[in-house]
Protein backbone atom coordinates (compact mmCIF):
# COMPACT_ATOMS: atom_id res chain seq x y z
CA UNK A 1 0.00 0.00 0.00
CA UNK A 2 1.53 3.34 -1.06
CA UNK A 3 2.25 5.63 2.28
CA UNK A 4 -0.30 9.19 1.08
CA UNK A 5 2.07 12.11 0.07
CA UNK A 6 0.95 14.18 3.12
CA UNK A 7 2.78 11.97 5.19
CA UNK A 8 5.66 12.14 2.89
CA UNK A 9 5.77 16.06 3.49
CA UNK A 10 5.58 15.90 7.54
CA UNK A 11 8.23 13.81 7.65
CA UNK A 12 9.79 16.40 5.48
CA UNK A 13 9.22 19.27 7.46
CA UNK A 14 10.25 16.86 10.81
CA UNK A 15 13.67 16.53 9.30
CA UNK A 16 14.08 20.60 8.07
CA UNK A 17 13.45 21.32 11.37
CA UNK A 18 15.90 19.03 13.13
CA UNK A 19 18.58 20.05 10.59
CA UNK A 20 17.52 23.78 11.68
CA UNK A 21 17.63 23.38 15.30
CA UNK A 22 21.21 22.06 14.96
CA UNK A 23 22.55 24.60 12.92
CA UNK A 24 20.71 27.46 15.28
CA UNK A 25 22.60 25.49 17.99
CA UNK A 26 26.13 25.12 16.45
CA UNK A 27 25.91 28.62 14.98
CA UNK A 28 24.84 30.58 18.50
CA UNK A 29 27.97 28.67 20.19
CA UNK A 30 30.29 29.36 17.99
CA UNK A 31 31.66 33.17 17.11
CA UNK A 32 29.08 33.91 14.38
CA UNK A 33 28.01 37.57 14.23
CA UNK A 34 24.56 38.37 15.00
CA UNK A 35 23.73 39.15 12.15
CA UNK A 36 24.70 35.92 10.48
CA UNK A 37 22.55 34.71 13.54
CA UNK A 38 19.81 36.76 12.25
CA UNK A 39 19.83 36.01 8.45
CA UNK A 40 19.49 32.72 8.87
CA UNK A 41 16.56 32.81 11.14
CA UNK A 42 14.99 35.05 8.70
CA UNK A 43 15.92 32.32 5.96
CA UNK A 44 14.64 29.82 7.98
CA UNK A 45 11.22 31.48 8.58
CA UNK A 46 10.76 32.31 4.76
CA UNK A 47 11.66 28.39 4.35
CA UNK A 48 9.03 27.05 6.59
CA UNK A 49 6.18 30.07 5.53
CA UNK A 50 6.35 28.00 2.03
CA UNK A 51 6.28 24.89 3.53
CA UNK A 52 3.11 26.01 5.33
CA UNK A 53 1.53 27.25 2.09
CA UNK A 54 2.28 23.78 0.05
CA UNK A 55 1.17 21.93 2.72
CA UNK A 56 -2.04 24.21 2.74
CA UNK A 57 -2.99 24.10 -0.73
CA UNK A 58 -2.42 20.24 -0.95
CA UNK A 59 -5.05 20.22 1.76
CA UNK A 60 -7.27 22.50 -0.50
CA UNK A 61 -6.63 20.56 -3.53
CA UNK A 62 -7.00 17.26 -2.04
CA UNK A 63 -10.58 17.98 -0.34
CA UNK A 64 -11.77 19.90 -3.52
CA UNK A 65 -10.68 16.66 -5.33
CA UNK A 66 -13.34 14.41 -3.14
CA UNK A 67 -15.83 16.05 -4.70
CA UNK A 68 -17.02 14.41 -8.00
CA UNK A 69 -19.54 16.07 -10.37
CA UNK A 70 -23.01 14.69 -10.34
CA UNK A 71 -23.19 14.38 -14.06
CA UNK A 72 -21.21 12.58 -16.49
CA UNK A 73 -17.93 9.72 -15.74
CA UNK A 74 -16.06 12.72 -14.79
CA UNK A 75 -12.84 11.91 -12.50
CA UNK A 76 -11.04 14.83 -10.41
CA UNK A 77 -7.13 14.44 -10.93
CA UNK A 78 -4.84 16.74 -8.51
CA UNK A 79 -1.70 17.79 -10.09
CA UNK A 80 0.43 18.90 -7.19
CA UNK A 81 4.17 20.03 -8.38
CA UNK A 82 6.04 21.26 -4.95
CA UNK A 83 9.42 21.70 -7.08
CA UNK A 84 7.43 24.73 -9.35
CA UNK A 85 5.03 24.97 -6.92
CA UNK A 86 2.18 24.35 -9.42
CA UNK A 87 -1.01 23.02 -8.00
CA UNK A 88 -4.16 22.07 -10.47
CA UNK A 89 -7.47 20.30 -10.07
CA UNK A 90 -8.82 19.28 -13.25
CA UNK A 91 -11.79 17.30 -14.20
CA UNK A 92 -11.49 15.30 -16.98
CA UNK A 93 -13.79 12.18 -18.84
CA UNK A 94 -16.93 12.13 -20.28
CA UNK A 95 -20.36 13.25 -19.69
CA UNK A 96 -23.79 14.09 -22.34
CA UNK A 97 -22.04 16.53 -24.12
CA UNK A 98 -18.75 15.20 -24.88
CA UNK A 99 -15.35 15.53 -23.51
CA UNK A 100 -14.90 17.10 -20.27
CA UNK A 101 -11.40 18.49 -19.65
CA UNK A 102 -11.14 21.62 -17.46
CA UNK A 103 -9.47 23.37 -15.07
CA UNK A 104 -11.22 23.55 -11.46
CA UNK A 105 -8.77 25.95 -9.81
CA UNK A 106 -4.49 26.55 -10.63
CA UNK A 107 -2.57 27.69 -7.46
CA UNK A 108 1.26 28.58 -7.57
CA UNK A 109 3.41 29.82 -5.14
CA UNK A 110 5.53 32.62 -7.02
CA UNK A 111 8.24 34.58 -4.28
CA UNK A 112 6.52 34.05 -0.50
CA UNK A 113 3.00 34.76 -2.31
CA UNK A 114 0.19 32.75 -3.29
CA UNK A 115 -1.45 33.07 -7.11
CA UNK A 116 -4.77 31.80 -7.90
CA UNK A 117 -4.28 31.76 -11.74
CA UNK A 118 -7.61 29.74 -12.19
CA UNK A 119 -10.72 29.74 -10.01
CA UNK A 120 -13.44 27.68 -10.88
CA UNK A 121 -15.16 27.02 -7.42
CA UNK A 122 -18.51 28.65 -6.13
CA UNK A 123 -17.25 29.82 -3.31
CA UNK A 124 -13.99 31.05 -3.87
CA UNK A 125 -10.11 30.01 -3.25
CA UNK A 126 -9.03 33.11 -1.72
CA UNK A 127 -11.78 32.63 1.06
CA UNK A 128 -10.55 28.75 2.03
CA UNK A 129 -6.88 30.34 2.33
CA UNK A 130 -7.99 33.01 4.34
CA UNK A 131 -9.91 30.44 6.74
CA UNK A 132 -6.60 28.82 6.77
CA UNK A 133 -4.70 31.86 8.00
CA UNK A 134 -3.36 32.93 4.91
CA UNK A 135 -2.69 37.09 4.85
CA UNK A 136 -4.73 38.73 2.63
CA UNK A 137 -1.49 40.46 1.29
CA UNK A 138 0.28 37.27 0.56
CA UNK A 139 -2.81 36.11 -1.98
CA UNK A 140 -2.62 37.38 -5.44
CA UNK A 141 -5.89 37.26 -7.82
CA UNK A 142 -3.84 36.40 -11.32
CA UNK A 143 -6.58 36.08 -13.17
CA UNK A 144 -7.67 39.27 -12.57
CA UNK A 145 -6.39 41.89 -15.40
CA UNK A 146 -2.63 43.81 -13.53
CA UNK A 147 -4.49 47.60 -13.98
CA UNK A 148 -7.66 46.42 -11.83
CA UNK A 149 -5.86 44.59 -9.13
CA UNK A 150 -6.08 47.71 -6.72
CA UNK A 151 -9.63 47.00 -6.77
CA UNK A 152 -9.69 44.33 -4.70
CA UNK A 153 -8.36 43.61 -0.89
CA UNK A 154 -5.63 41.19 -2.16
CA UNK A 155 -2.12 41.77 -3.06
CA UNK A 156 -1.51 43.83 -6.90
CA UNK A 157 1.56 41.41 -7.52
Amino acid sequence: MPVPRMIYLDVFIYVENCVYNFLLLILSSSSVSSASLWFFQQANHSMAKLEDYRKNLLAVIQKHAQYKPSHGEIEPLCLCDTVTDNYLLLDTGWDRTGRVHAVVFHLRIVGEKIWIESDGTERGIALELLELGIPQEDIVLGFIPPHRRHLTDFDLA
